[in-house]
C-alpha cells in the first residue's frame, strides 16, 4: 500500500472512537512511525478518545514493562506536544480520583529536579510498586501507538503483547495501532499470523513509493531537494532515515555549492545519492564492489548467467546514467567511508567541474540561435539576429574564431550588415586578456574560414605577447618525440622568424640539424594544417637570412634547402 493510501487508513482509524486494532507492518526505515505522526498531528485533536500513548517495545523485557511504558507515556491529544513530560504524568495520574494525592507525593518526591522526560519516564519508590501492580487499571479510552514489536526483548513474546492488545480493545475501549516489520519477526512470524486473525481488525502493509518517501522528509523547494528527490526516486530508496542521511551528508558540503554553477550541485547530489545508498544502506543498495567496477557494459561477461544483482545493477546504471566511479565519486566515497571529506581535494575538483559545465553552457548557448534559425519557417527575423547578438554578447569569450565568422557572415548575408560590424567588435573585445597559446591555435587551421579582420587582429597580438618559453626548447621536443601536442605546433607557429634565426647561431651538431630537418619537413606532415606549414616556412627565411652572411654559411644553407 502506498503512503497515501496508508495515511488514508490511519485517518480513517483515528476518526472513530470505536475499539479497534490497526496494524501496519512495512520494512524498517520506510516511515510507518512517520506517516503516522504526521496524521496524529493533522487529524488528533479531532478524535473521539483524547488520550493518546506512543511505547516502542524495544528493550523491553515483560508485559508489566509494556504496560507501565504506557501509562507513562499517556498525554492528552490537545495538549501543545505528545512528547510524555513530569507534568503530563501527573495529570494523567491525576484523572483517577484513588490516585491524585499518592500520584503528586511520589513524582514531588521522584522528580524534583525534572522538567521534561523522555518518551518512556523512570518510576520509583512507591510509585512503581503500585504501578507494577495496578498499571492495567490506568489504561482505558485511549489511543495506543505499540511500536517496533519485533525488536521485543526475552521475556515478552508476541503473543503476550497481542493478548495484552486483545484485552485493551475488548474490555479497556481502547484504539490500538501496531507498527512491525513482520520479516523481522524471526521465529515468532507463525505465531504473529496465528493471532493476528483474531486480534487485529485492519491490516495495512506499508509499501510507499520511493517518491512518497523522499517528498516526506525533503524540502522539493531548493534545487538540492528538487535534485535529490529524482535521484532518490530514480534508484529506488524508500528508506526515509538513509534519505536523511544522505541530505545531511549534503549539507556539509552546501557551503563550497554556493554561488557556483547548478550543475555542479546537482552532479554532487547524483553521486552522494548511488554512493550514500550503498554505504547506509549496504542490504538494499548495490554493493560497492560493484559500483567501483562500473556499470557491467564495460566490464567482461562472466562464465554462465548474470545473477540477479547483477542484473539489477546493470538497469540501475543504465537508468542512472552512471558507468564509472568519477574524480567527484572517488572523493565523495571516500568521505562517505571514513565519516570526513577532504576538503581541499573536494574544491579542486569542483572548480574542474565548475568549468566544464561552463563550457557545456556555453556550447549550447552559441549553437541555441542556430536552432531558432533553422527549426521553423516562424516569421521571427528580428528574434532570431538578437539571438545571435546575445550570444556573442554573453558567451563571445567561448566562441572559436571560426564560429564568430559563422555568425557575421550570417548577418551579413541577412542584411543586417550593421549587426555583423556590432558583433566583429564585440568578439575581438571579449578576447582581451586571453594567452599566447590561444591566439596561435587560433590561426593554426586555413581549410576552416575565419573572417580576415580576425586573423589580423590575432596576428598583432600574436606579436606583441611576449614569448615565455624558449622557441628552441619547443622544438627540440617536437623534433625527437613522435607525439606532438597542439599547443606546441601552434606555438612554434607564431614564432617569428628571428627565433629560427636565432636556434640556427645558437646550437650545432645533432641538435641543430634535427630541428632544422623537422621544421623544414613540417609542411609535408600537418597537410592542410596552417602551423605546420608556418613552421617550415620560418625555418626557410631564417636560412636564407643566414646564407646572407657569408659564402660559407650560403653553401651550409643549401645543404638543408635543397632537400
Amino acid at each position: 500500500m502506498t503512503r497515501a493510501l496508508a495515511k488514508a487508513e490511519m485517518r480513517r482509524f483515528l476518526s472513530s472512537g470505536e475499539p479497534e486494532v490497526l496494524s501496519v507492518s512495512g520494512r524498517w526505515g520506510v516511515g510507518k512511525t512517520h506517516a503516522w505522526d504526521e496524521v496524529l498531528a493533522e487529524v488528533g485533536t479531532t478524535s473521539p478518545l483524547k488520550k493518546y500513548a506512543y511505547v516502542s517495545v524495544f528493550g523491553l523485557r515483560s508485559l508489566d514493562d509494556l504496560k507501565i511504558a504506557i501509562v507513562q507515556s499517556t498525554v492528552a491529544l490537545d495538549s501543545d506536544e505528545l512528547e510524555p513530560t513530569v507534568e503530563s504524568f501527573r495529570k494523567h495520574l491525576s484523572s483517577f480520583d484513588g490516585l491524585r494525592n499518592a500520584g503528586e507525593t511520589a513524582i514531588r518526591r521522584s522528580f524534583p529536579h525534572l522538567t521534561k522526560g523522555a518518551s518512556a519516564l523512570p518510576v520509583v519508590g512507591h510509585m512503581s510498586d503500585l504501578l507494577t501492580s495496578g498499571a492495567s487499571l490506568l489504561i482505558r479510552n485511549q489511543i495506543i501507538c505499540i511500536d517496533d514489536i519485533e525488536r521485543a526483548r526475552s521475556g515478552l513474546e508476541i503473543s503476550d503483547i497481542l493478548g495484552l492488545v486483545s484485552s485493551l480493545r475488548e474490555r479497556k475501549g481502547c484504539k490500538i495501532v501496531l507498527m512491525l516489520n513482520e520479516e523481522g519477526l524471526g521465529d515468532q512470524t507463525e505465531k504473529f499470523a496465528q493471532y493476528r486473525e483474531k486480534v487485529v481488525d485492519q491490516a495495512v502493509f506499508f509499501s510507499p513509493s520511493s517518491r512518497e518517501s523522499a517528498n516526506a522528509v525533503l524540502n522539493s523547494s531548493g534545487i538540492i531537494d528538487t535534485e535529490l528527490v529524482e535521484r532518490v526516486a530514480m534508484l529506488g530508496i524508500v528508506n526515509i532515515r538513509v534519505i536523511k542521511r544522505i541530505r545531511r551528508t549534503i549539507t556539509h558540503l552546501e557551503p563550497m555549492l554556493k554561488d557556483r554553477h547548478v550543475d555542479l550541485s546537482k552532479a554532487v547530489v547524483k553521486s552522494m545519492a548511488l554512493l550514500g545508498w550503498c554505504v547506509f544502506e549496504p542490504g538494499q543498495a548495490p554493493s560497492l564492489e560493484q559500483v567501483q567496477g562500473g556499470a557491467s557494459l564495460f566490464r567482461p561477461l562472466p562464465d554462465g548467467e548474470p545473477s540477479k544483482a547483477e542484473e539489477a545493477w546493470g538497469q540501475i546504471s543504465r537508468e542512472y546514467d552512471f558507468w564509472s566511479l568519477e574524480k567527484l565519486d572517488e572523493e565523495i566515497l571516500s568521505g562517505l567511508q571514513l565519516g570526513a571529506f577532504d576538503l581541499d581535494a573536494l574544491r579542486t575538483v569542483f572548480d574542474d567541474l565548475e568549468a566544464q559545465f561552463a563550457d557545456t553552457e556555453a556550447i549550447r548557448a552559441i549553437n541555441s540561435p542556430w536552432h531558432l534559425y533553422a527549426d521553423s519557417f516562424d516569421d521571427n527575423h528580428q528574434e532570431v539576429v538578437q539571438a545571435f547578438v546575445s550570444s556573442v554578447e554573453d558567451y563571445g569569450r567561448n566562441m572559436e574564431a571560426a564560429q564568430a565568422t559563422n555568425i557575421i557572415d550570417f548577418l551579413n548575408e541577412l542584411g543586417e550588415t550593421d549587426e555583423a560590424e556590432r558583433i566583429l567588435t564585440t568578439y575581438l573585445k571579449a578576447q582581451d586578456g586571453k594567452s599566447r597559446d590561444f591566439f596561435a591555435a587560433s590561426l593554426r587551421n586555413f581549410h576552416i574560414r575565419v573572417d580576415q579582420r580576425i586573423l589580423d587582429d590575432f596576428e598583432r597580438r600574436l606579436d606583441e605577447i611576449p614569448v615565455n618559453e624558449h622557441p628552441a626548447d619547443v622544438l627540440l621536443r617536437v623534433s625527437i618525440n613522435e607525439f606532438r601536442s597542439d599547443r606546441d605546433i601552434a606555438y612554434l607557429a607564431s614564432v617569428p622568424t628571428s627565433e629560427y634565426y636565432d636556434i640556427l647561431k645558437r646550437f650545432k651538431g645533432t641538435e641543430l640539424s634535427v630541428m632544422v630537418n623537422f621544421a623544414l619537413k613540417s609542411e609535408n606532415m600537418g597537410l592542410a594544417i596552417r602551423g605546420y606549414s608556418k613552421i617550415t616556412e620560418r625555418m626557410k627565411d631564417a636560412l636564407r637570412q643566414v646564407a646572407q652572411e657569408s659564402s660559407l654559411n650560403e653553401l651550409r644553407a643549401k645543404l638543408y634547402l635543397k632537400k
